[in-house]
């Protein structure tokens, strides 16, 4: 098993988790996303803000769920140990045929 490697410290992170939804439950990925997802990082020390988005496609089962924090420290004390993998809540892993987390540091605040 190849190590986990860290983020950089002292930088704000975004951490992107990808799902394909199950064909057939794009609408009820949308609704968790959008309305539970929220909710594990809302309020949480060091959550700078969230979005999620859904298949600019017709025929698209794509989403994504996008967290920014203070930093990984920061990211770390909300997801602990596993702050590596993807945090599926109630209810999602039978609407998902598969999903990813990624990390990356954010260069822009400002996003205008």
């Amino acid at each position: 098993m190849a190590a986990v490697r860290e983020p950089k410290a002292g930088v704000p992170i975004i951490r992107v988790f990808r799902a394909r939804a199950r064909a057939g439950k794009e609408r009820e990925l949308a609704d968790k996303l959008a309305n539970i997802s929220p909710t594990v990082v809302k309020g949480k020390p060091a959550y700078l803000g969230y979005f999620a988005g859904g298949p600019a496609y017709t025929d698209g089962r794509d989403f994504i769920f996008v967290s920014m924090w203070e930093s990984f420290a920061g990211m770390k004390g909300v997801f602990g140990d596993s702050w590596a993998d993807s945090h599926l809540p109630d209810g999602y892993r039978e609407l998902i045929e598969e999903h990813s987390v990624d990390h990356y540091e954010l260069t822009d605040r400002d996003g205008r």
